[in-house]
């Protein structure tokens, strides 16, 4: 017997409509975390700077750049005031064989202030 529309022999119990209905399950903890993080803080980023280099790693001196380059990345990434775009490695089979670099990179400024709490004793 079928009651309010459900039909009978579903084995799921009385609810098991809205199970499959594809409600959401629980919040995990890490979106917890970010939005406590979001009704804290207001972020925001601004870009500095938007770099575009290709290195001929057959030349000594664009070799070098490009190391200097890549450690400053990393650094900055690491910090997270870079990010990489586009990492390209080629090898160019030609007259003159040789591996050929092209970095996309930007630099930006994270700004970051407390939101005023409300309802919250400083005292």
């Amino acid at each position: 017997m079928a009651l309010s529309g459900l039909q009978s022999g579903n084995d799921g119990g009385m609810f098991s409509a809205f199970s499959q209905a594809g409600l959401p399950d629980d919040p995990a903890a890490e979106e917890m975390e970010r939005q406590r993080e979001a009704a804290l803080f207001n972020k925001t980023v601004k870009l500095k700077n938007f770099s575009v280099e290709t290195y001929d790693l057959s030349k000594p001196a664009k070799k070098k750049a490009y190391a200097s380059k890549m450690q400053e990345l990393y650094h900055g990434t690491k910090a997270q005031t870079h990010v990489i775009l586009c990492h390209d490695r080629r090898f160019v089979d030609t007259t003159e064989p040789r591996w050929m670099i092209h970095l996309e990179w930007a630099e930006f400024d994270l700004s970051i202030t407390a939101n005023p709490s409300i309802g919250v004793d400083d005292g």
